[in-house]
């Protein structure tokens, strides 16, 4: 038993990573999978979601359906995931409120040594893996520049924005919190935390499984045939979302979003520029502390996989 908790409490730790960085718009909880050296085992499991896995369940053959599912990791990780999402939802909130410059200074310094971190796992002096990560940063650049919808406050809109978060919360450098905000559903879905509307809760869990399910299948067989240009792209989302991290930015609009005002266009601008207090000293600590963090999961992370 002991030997079996070790193994699963760091994928619980991550899991909590994961579920933090989902709530940030903006933070990929893919990039905290993949950083950690879990994503490829994420993948697996998910993609073991399969009809094999229904015949086991309908069989009741629990103990051969818990194995090929990966169950204790996939338990372990989901788990982490949710206690993040209703534990720290309200801190996040008040942080992103309170100290934006600060929580997107650590963040940016993640990302940024995370894209260094995975590129260096590619043949990157190619020329076709350079264009890979240059496709993939002109592609989340694009992706983090659409402008947000108002969402219809529907349980089909629930269920679609649930389908299309987990997509982008498996995808590194493409914030599943950032796809509700630009389908105007990120308010929506952050009261139904807070205020426990369990029916919407579930109908945008029931999303979320059927669009990491789904998609997870898709990314491994990339993951398998094509491991070296998957990387690179991967790489290159995390590059094309930098910006929106920038720690210092300027807001140009905003717009009112189911009654409450959303900055949907912001520019970048240097420290000195910045209208109000700049944090500039801890502001570049928390980005070495970024960096320090990745180097240290990259020095660890087969430890558990």
């Amino acid at each position: 038993m002991k030997k079996k908790i070790e193994f699963l409490l760091p994928v619980y730790v991550r899991g909590m990573l994961m579920g933090i960085a989902d709530l940030i718009p903006g933070v990929s909880g893919g990039t905290m999978a993949l950083i950690t050296g879990i994503y490829e085992r994420l993948l697996g499991a998910l993609s073991h979601l399969d009809k094999r896995a229904i015949r086991l369940l309908l069989k009741m053959d629990f103990k051969n359906f818990w194995q090929h599912i990966d169950g204790n990791f996939l338990l372990s990780l989901f788990a982490g995931i949710l206690t993040s999402v209703f534990a720290f939802s309200k801190l996040i909130h008040y942080l992103l409120e309170t100290y934006p410059v600060l929580v997107w200074s650590f963040f940016f310094g993640l990302i940024a040594a995370s894209s260094i971190f995975i590129i260096r796992q590619t043949d990157y002096k190619k020329p076709l893996t350079l264009l890979a990560v240059v496709a993939g940063a002109i592609i989340a650049y694009w992706i983090t520049n659409i402008l947000p919808e108002e969402a219809p406050d529907t349980m089909f809109y629930y269920f679609l924005s649930g389908m299309a978060a987990s997509i982008a919360m498996i995808l590194p450098g493409i914030s599943g919190s950032y796809i509700l905000v630009i389908m105007g559903s990120y308010l929506m879905v952050l009261e139904s935390v807070h205020e426990l509307k369990i029916l919407n809760l579930i109908v945008f869990t029931a999303g979320v499984a059927v669009g990491l399910i789904g998609f997870s299948k898709f990314l491994k067989w990339f993951f398998n045939k094509y491991r070296n240009f998957t990387l690179a792209v991967m790489g290159g989302f995390l590059i094309g979302s930098l910006h929106q991290v920038w720690p210092w930015k300027k807001v140009l609009l905003t717009k009112i979003i189911n009654g409450k005002e959303i900055v949907i266009k912001s520019k970048a601008v240097m420290p000195w520029e910045f209208e109000g207090n700049n944090y500039l000293l801890v502001s570049l600590i928390l980005i070495a502390m970024g960096f320090v963090v990745i180097y240290f999961f990259e020095k660890i992370q087969t430890k558990y996989a």
